[in-house]
């Protein structure tokens, strides 16, 4: 196929936005951004990625700021923030609005460029596989708007549920889809994904008990569900990093992740919660180019649900888009045992909040 043809088919648009804020040597940055910019280009011709809704390429030191201060298009639910902790993160996709259509805008962190350029083999192959990650989720936004369109960066139907579960499933989806698109430019990046989410499994059951514990005191149900969502949320996500990664070099994690095996290896509760999400993933997968609506994120938002409920938070949806959370007290989650083991109901802690309307607009993370 010509390159003539791609362009047409699944190339970036042509003279896409390129920002280079915050280098010191002009010529450095634009030799950067142009190097960059051509292999977004290679990666559509060589390997048929769609990048027709690629609205621009940001690429900055300051990668905390350069998310801040993106012009998305339309009010956002909520900055764009970068992963930090055990995982850091050097590139996102989010979700901009131009010209009242859905496009998507890649930021990087400026070491991506540098790796690309300089003579580093490992480095080279992590920054090619980032750029072809984000990439992917260029691609798979635009399958998604395709198959449901109008629904991006708009509230959340209440008949879809709560946000902060659909939040969770969208956050899956997006980077499964995403690691199986691209795995094939590292597999090797396996070994990265299974101790990610072995190291989120084993720290998750004592910092969801503080979260709980603390909540005691502070009595703020809207803090401790956003705790203990963030604690479970980043586990569903890694596992999807993974399961989509497997996926795309047709391996499975049952078989190929040694560190999450052993990880799930004494806890049968994750272990059916990660049997769920693999299965709802796959499904999807299966059927993404012919989705009809949101519904189809139904079976992840009830992963989500029970990894809260495992947790020690049961969520219970009410009319109208509210949620009601229930917090049951084992002896084991008061705070120094001031609670005894086998409170009865006027014990437990129920409250009713209404759930505030969301956009579907998750930052699409690398």
């Amino acid at each position: 196929m010509e390159e003539q043809d791609l362009e047409c088919n699944l190339l970036p648009p042509a003279g896409f936005d390129v920002h280079l804020p915050g280098y010191g040597d002009e010529s450095e940055a634009r030799k950067a951004g142009d190097f960059v910019s051509e292999m977004l280009k290679y990666l559509s011709a060589q390997f048929q990625f769609d990048l027709r809704r690629l609205d621009g390429l940001t690429m900055a030191y300051d990668y905390e700021a350069a998310l801040e201060n993106l012009d998305r298009g339309f009010e956002a639910s909520r900055p764009l923030r970068a992963s930090q902790g055990d995982v850091v993160g050097v590139g996102m996709t989010p979700v901009v609005v131009r010209d009242g259509q859905i496009r998507a805008h890649i930021v990087l962190h400026a070491s991506t460029g540098e790796w690309l350029m300089g003579q580093d083999e490992e480095r080279f192959g992590l920054a090619l596989y980032t750029v072809g990650h984000e990439a992917a989720h260029v691609q798979d936004l635009g399958i998604r708007d395709d198959a449901i369109p109008g629904v991006i960066a708009k509230p959340l139907p209440v008949e879809i549920g709560p946000t902060i579960l659909f939040s969770q499933a969208d956050a899956c989806w997006s980077e499964y889809a995403a690691s199986r698109d691209s795995a094939f430019l590292r597999p090797k990046e396996t070994e990265s994904y299974d101790g990610t989410v072995a190291r989120a499994l084993a720290a998750a059951a004592e910092r969801n008990d503080q979260a709980i514990r603390a909540y005691r005191l502070h009595r703020q149900v809207e803090q401790v569900l956003d705790e203990v969502a963030s604690t479970c949320g980043d586990i569903l996500k890694f596992a999807s990093y993974l399961f989509g990664h497997l996926a795309g070099i047709d391996r499975a994690w049952q078989a190929d992740a040694p560190d999450t095996a052993l990880a799930l290896s004494d806890n049968p509760e994750w272990q059916r919660i990660f049997s769920s999400l693999d299965e709802a993933l796959n499904a999807m997968w299966a059927t993404r180019r012919t989705w009809t609506g949101l519904e189809v994120y139904r079976s992840l938002t009830e992963v989500s649900r029970e990894a809260l409920r495992v947790a020690g938070l049961e969520l219970r949806d009410l009319d109208a888009g509210a949620l009601y959370v229930h917090i049951p007290i084992p002896s084991a989650l008061s705070p120094d045992g001031a609670f005894p083991s086998g409170t009865d109901d006027l014990l437990n802690d129920n409250h009713g909040f209404a759930a505030h309307s969301n956009l579907i607009d998750n930052k699409i993370c690398g």
